[in-house]
């Protein structure tokens, strides 16, 4: 995959946003990048902890070459939409990757990605398999199928979440997020909002089965907040309601909902009955 020959400018831009103890390990994982050329852009999105401090204090640390691809802008809150849109109107590249200030980039993930929007004019997102971590960096099972293939993700498929497409890590074409307006403020999903938008209009998202992210899990992850992301996935979905398919596309979802719910259902009883017969056993050894 990482058959670069050529290294195009790509932009890595970190919307921050109250994560002090989080911050700088996400900004030295964009710099240790094994891919040659790349700019940083970190907007501090109205943070009320330290975080504009610990960033400040980390790029004065910083060796001078170092510090001269990275712009920081710290400001009053306007919400994460605004922030991509503002990152978009101020970078150089024609590829940004979306880097939240609690997430960390492998080594490696530019010089997996970029290369397929090099490759196909028509691809406008890439994206990959995520690990999880915990609050203090320790690796959590995979966040994914672990040897998912290499597959481009439908319309139908994102619409309906059959098909994961993982924001941290991904890489897109500043053009094609260009093309269909940017970031909508109203809507706080914003990556799947982006996906569907860039979907329904002809672009390819292309999802590759490399390690590009490891996603941190903690008590203030926003997708903590499931059921508000749900109602909000779901206004989102609304949008595309002139689409003759619409309705068999909100049936599609409804149905595979509640699989996915059958399906949880049934793993959390597999999981309880098997602790039972753990419980049970020890029981029995005792008393024999």
């Amino acid at each position: 995959m990482a058959n670069i020959k050529i290294y195009p400018l790509v932009t890595i831009v970190m919307p921050s946003y109250n994560h002090e103890k989080y911050v700088v390990v996400s900004i030295n994982s964009a710099l240790q990048q094994r891919y040659p050329n790349i700019e940083v852009i970190i907007i501090d999105d109205g943070s009320t902890d330290n975080s504009v401090i610990k960033i400040r204090e980390y790029l004065e640390s910083l060796p001078v070459n170092k510090r001269e691809i990275i712009n920081f802008i710290a400001r009053e809150n306007c919400g994460l939409s605004g922030t991509l849109n503002q990152a978009i109107s101020l970078m150089k590249s024609e590829y940004i990757v979306m880097l939240a200030s609690d997430d960390v980039l492998t080594k490696n993930s530019l010089m997996r990605t970029v290369d397929c929007l090099i490759k196909d004019k028509e691809i406008a997102a890439v994206s990959g398999s995520v690990t999880t971590m915990n609050s203090d960096g320790q690796k959590l099972p995979i966040f994914f199928v672990k040897k998912q293939k290499k597959k481009f993700i439908s319309f139908h498929e994102k619409f309906i979440e059959s098909e994961a497409f993982f924001a941290p890590g991904s890489v897109f074409r500043k053009s094609a997020i260009i093309s269909v307006g940017g970031f909508n403020k109203d809507i706080w999903v914003e990556d799947f909002y982006i996906q569907l938008m860039l979907l329904n209009s002809g672009f390819k998202l292309l999802r590759i089965k490399d390690v590009v992210a490891y996603y941190r899990r903690h008590e203030n992850n926003s997708s903590n907040a499931l059921a508000n992301m749900n109602a909000e996935a779901d206004k989102v979905r609304a949008m595309f309601s002139k689409r003759s398919d619409y309705q068999d596309l909100i049936q599609a979802r409804n149905e595979y909902k509640k699989l996915s719910e059958y399906k949880n259902a049934n793993s959390m009883y597999s999981i309880m009955l098997s602790k039972l017969k753990g419980v049970i056993k020890s029981v029995l050894i005792r008393f024999s």
